[in-house]
C-alpha cells in the first residue's frame, strides 16, 4: 500500500498514514525502515496489519504534490489523471503564435507529473513513467537532430549554389533529406514508446478509451502520408486521451 504520513509525534515516535485506499493507519517507530526521520507529507510505501502500517519504507526521489496545491481530491490516481488531462490540454495551445511554446512546456511537464502519479499508483505495470519518458526524450532528440542537420545541409547548399557547384547543392539538398529521415526515425520509436505507456494506463486503470488512444496515435502516424488524413486521426486521438485521463478512477 502507498500513502501519505498525515502527523507524527517524535515525543510519543507514533503517527499516522492516511492511504491510497482512503483508510488511516496507525505506525510506531519501530515499524520504520529508512534513514531519514518520518515527518508529515511524507509518501510511503507500507504493509498494512488491520488498522496498523508495518515495514514502512520512504517513497524517494518524489515529484512535488502540486495536488495539495490545487486542491484535488480524491486517490493518488485521481490526482496523476487530473494533472495528465490539465497537461495535455494544455499543449493543444501550442498553436498560438510567439507565447504557445510556453503552453506547450508547461503542459508537458504538468503530464509527466500525472504519468509519474500513474506509474507509481499502478499495480501491475510500473514502466509506465519510464516508457512515456523515453518517448519524449526520443522525441526531442530527433527534432534536435533534425534542426542541425537540415540546417547544416541549408547552409552548405546555400554556399554551393553561390559557387555554381551542383555537385555541392546535390550534397545539401541530399543532408536536410537525410535530417528529415532521422526525424521519422526518432518519431517513430517516440510514438512505440508513448503507445506503450498509454495502453498500459489503459490497462491498468480499465480505461477503454485510453487504448484506443493509443492505437490512435500508430493509426495517425501511418495514414500522414495519406493527404494528411493521419493529422486528422492524431487530432481527434488527442482530445480523446483528455476525456480519457478523466476518466480515471475518482476514488
Amino acid at each position: 500500500m502507498k500513502g501519505k504520513i498525515l502527523d507524527y509525534n517524535i515525543q510519543e515516535s507514533k503517527g499516522i498514514i492516511s492511504g491510497d485506499d482512503g483508510q488511516r493507519y496507525s505506525f510506531s517507530n519501530s515499524e520504520w525502515k529508512s534513514s531519514e526521520s518520518p515527518k508529515a507529507n511524507q509518501n510511503v510505501d507500507f504493509e498494512i496489519d488491520g488498522n496498523e502500517a508495518k515495514a514502512i519504507y520512504l517513497v524517494k526521489s518524489q515529484i512535488p504534490d502540486f495536488a495539495s496545491t490545487l486542491n484535488i481530491e480524491g486517490s493518488e490516481a485521481r490526482k496523476g489523471a487530473v494533472f495528465g488531462a490539465i497537461g495535455s490540454g494544455l499543449t493543444f495551445f501550442t498553436i498560438i503564435p510567439f507565447i504557445g511554446f510556453l503552453f506547450g512546456f508547461i503542459g508537458v511537464i504538468l503530464e509527466i507529473f500525472g504519468i509519474k502519479k500513474l506509474s507509481d499508483n499502478a499495480k501491475n505495470d510500473r514502466d509506465i513513467f519510464k516508457n512515456y519518458i523515453f518517448g519524449v526524450i526520443f522525441l526531442l532528440v530527433g527534432t534536435v537532430l533534425m534542426g542541425i542537420i537540415m540546417g547544416a545541409g541549408m547552409i552548405g547548399g546555400m554556399a554551393s549554389m553561390r559557387m555554381d557547384s551542383d555537385f555541392g547543392a546535390g550534397v545539401g539538398i541530399g543532408t536536410m533529406i537525410f535530417g528529415f529521415v532521422v526525424y521519422i526515425i526518432f518519431g517513430i520509436l517516440s510514438i512505440i514508446k508513448f503507445y506503450k505507456a498509454l495502453n498500459s494506463i489503459g490497462i491498468e486503470y480499465n480505461v477503454p478509451l485510453m487504448q484506443l488512444v493509443a492505437k490512435g496515435y500508430i493509426v495517425g502516424i501511418v495514414l500522414v502520408p495519406l493527404f494528411g488524413l493521419g493529422y486528422l486521426v492524431l487530432f481527434v486521438a488527442f482530445i480523446a486521451k483528455i476525456f480519457a485521463y478523466l476518466k480515471i478512477e475518482k476514488q
